[in-house]
């Protein structure tokens, strides 16, 4: 069996075993909203009450706290996570406790010793976005003039230095056109392509991103190559049709978590659900304790009344966090994932035809 068919399989295990031990296997740590770019799509408020920033030590106490009751993987992200400076930290003790990194990192700073840095401390995959396949896209998007090179000279350097990069480009209305360039370049580069067509409202409730979606005319127009290379919500086998209609059906809360800049516990970066806060109780407590976690749980197990009718359910993958932040409720069907979905419907029709 190839090697990543093996991992593949151990994380299933893993996943399926870690929620009935109640282990908190996969978690994030959102160390700030603060960023050196100004991307308007972005889901990250600056005004979001969660802004205030715990110490280094606080987030050290924590990472030591996870690793011992078995977090495996951490993601660091933000904002722009290596603006914290607890983030070296925290690439230090993660390598030496054995915990899993990934970080999510517009890449603008990483210079040579940061990307050695990196590389000593066991850091294997690195997420960076790219919105375009030169200067004049990608820079409208970030409105910082010289981020595409600085970013693509990040990217050079993370994979001379052996580094798997991922880079997410979310596809936006000034920006789509360029894709099949966009996918060129980011191949040029030695990384990983990965497109995305669904933008999250804002962690206030903005929908001003919303506003950035394609349609399906704006994807059909690109041509059947294009469908090709993205990820459609194909009909679920049989044994996923029950948690495709559930309140929340993810892991979220379960065996995953996050943890805002200010030490706030959620569920996820989208479920903005508080469950306690590392400053006044420790992890382990709120994990074990908290009244919305057992709430949230009990939730994965009830299905949705706006969604039993719905022609399109088979196809949706519904969000409980996207639904939180744009009705106030778990309750309800997403706008946005609605409209995702019944444009997603209308472009494989149109390429299957």
């Amino acid at each position: 069996m190839p090697e990543k068919g093996v991992q593949r399989e151990v994380m299933d295990r893993l996943r399926l075993l870690a929620p009935r031990n109640n282990v908190p296997l996969n978690g994030t740590f959102e160390l700030t909203y603060r960023c050196q770019l100004s991307c308007h799509h972005c889901y990250v408020d600056p005004t979001d009450p969660h802004r205030n920033e715990i110490s280094t030590e606080l987030w050290l106490d924590v990472l030591r706290e996870i690793a011992g009751m078995g977090c495996l993987l951490l993601t660091l992200t933000g904002g722009e996570p290596t603006l914290h400076p607890a983030f070296p930290r925290l690439v230090e003790e993660s390598h030496r406790l054995g915990v899993y990194l990934r970080i999510y990192t517009n890449a603008y700073d990483l210079d040579e010793d940061d990307v050695d840095f990196l590389a000593v401390n066991g850091v294997r995959h690195i997420h960076v976005s790219l919105y375009g396949p030169d200067a004049r896209t990608h820079d409208g998007v970030t409105g910082v003039p010289g981020s595409f090179e600085r970013t693509s000279e990040a990217i050079r350097r993370l994979r001379a230095a052996g580094i798997t990069v991922v880079v997410g480009s979310v596809l936006l209305k000034d920006t789509f056109h360029h894709f099949a360039r966009t996918r060129r370049y980011i191949h040029g580069l030695g990384a990983c392509f990965r497109a995305s067509t669904l933008i999250s409202p804002s962690n206030m409730g903005s929908c001003i991103p919303d506003r950035e979606m394609l349609d399906a005319d704006d994807l059909i127009s690109v041509g059947p190559a294009m469908f090709e290379k993205l990820s459609y919500p194909k009909l679920p086998e049989s044994r996923d049709i029950e948690r495709m209609m559930r309140a929340v059906p993810c892991t979220a809360g379960s065996d995953s978590f996050s943890i805002a800049p200010d030490g706030t516990v959620m569920p996820c970066l989208q479920i903005r659900l508080s469950l306690g806060n590392v400053q006044r109780q420790s992890f382990r407590r709120i994990w074990n304790h908290s009244p919305p976690r057992f709430y949230l749980n009990c939730m994965r197990y009830l299905e949705v009344p706006d969604c039993l009718d719905c022609a399109n359910r088979w196809q949706c993958s519904r969000c409980a966090g996207i639904v939180l932040i744009e009705t106030g409720s778990l309750w309800r069907s997403s706008p946005t994932t609605c409209r995702h979905t019944e444009t997603w419907i209308k472009l494989y029709s149109s390429c299957t035809d």
